[in-house]
């Protein structure tokens, strides 16, 4: 398949992505400027129903996870992100989910300008 074809699917897919979650009764949470060296909860551990996107504006060089805590206290991770930018993880979770920032090198202090959760009302 030619790199052009798969640019124009890609592309399709991401209009259908954002058109359909234009119609569902979604709205975000905005995370707040922190730090934290071993880990931070978002939003005091409250629930966040089907959680779509999780966006963060990373201030130092660091490496996290996003974590996704259900009511069982079982858990699932995002890849570790690395860097100091803008980092996205699109969990495509069903259910209520508490959601936790772990650093992976606790040596370090990561610093987080802000983010954001979409999520369903």
């Amino acid at each position: 398949m030619k790199l052009s074809k798969k640019i124009g699917l890609l592309a399709l897919s991401l209009i259908l992505t954002f058109t359909s979650s234009a119609f569902a009764e979604e709205t975000f949470y905005n995370i707040s400027k922190s730090s934290f060296k071993k880990y931070v909860w978002v939003n005091s551990e409250k629930y966040f129903k089907n959680p779509s996107i999780v966006c963060l504006e990373v201030e130092t060089d660091s490496a996290i996870f996003i974590q996704y805590w259900d009511s069982d206290d079982n858990f699932d991770s995002s890849p570790m992100l690395v860097g100091s930018f803008w980092q996205c993880h699109q969990p495509r979770k069903n259910g209520k989910y508490r959601i936790k920032l772990v650093n992976a090198n606790p040596n370090t202090t990561v610093k987080l300008k802000g983010g954001e959760i979409f999520y369903d009302k």
